[in-house]
């Protein structure tokens, strides 16, 4: 299945998965979920009871997410984002790899954008802006 997923601590320290509601729904079917919030452009995040985020990779891979798709959040380093920055125009850097490849998937009304990365594929709300 081509649909990523995004899998990180939240600022608990509990695991969360991101993904199309469609995805949350089978992975909560395979492991406990404590609470799902789906958005008006059909993303889900999942709260997972799960001792770490190998548990949560091996279920999706059970229901046939491929291992490519899926993204386990990292920090960026602090070097790969100062090479963007410059005084002037705002860009938009990754948060996962630090590319300036940055698209802009979905604008709904009121909710933030979703941006996708063209360099790792990385979807998401969170997309960090410097200086150009």
């Amino acid at each position: 299945m081509e649909v990523f997923v995004n899998i990180y601590r939240n600022q608990d320290g509990k695991i969360e998965v991101e993904s199309v509601k469609e995805v949350i729904n089978e992975l909560c079917k395979k492991i406990e979920c404590v609470k799902i919030n789906v958005d008006i452009s059909n993303i889900a995040t999942a709260e997972i009871i799960a001792n770490d985020a190998q548990e949560v990779l091996n279920v999706l891979k059970t229901i046939g997410i491929s291992e490519k798709f899926i993204i386990v959040n990292r920090r960026v380093k602090l070097t790969n984002l100062l090479k963007f920055t410059k005084r002037g125009k705002i860009k938009y850097i990754c948060p996962m790899c630090g590319s300036n490849s940055i698209a802009t998937v979905s604008l709904i009304g009121f909710t933030p954008p979703l941006y996708k990365c063209k360099d790792c594929g990385y979807i998401g709300r969170l997309i960090l802006e410097v200086d150009a």
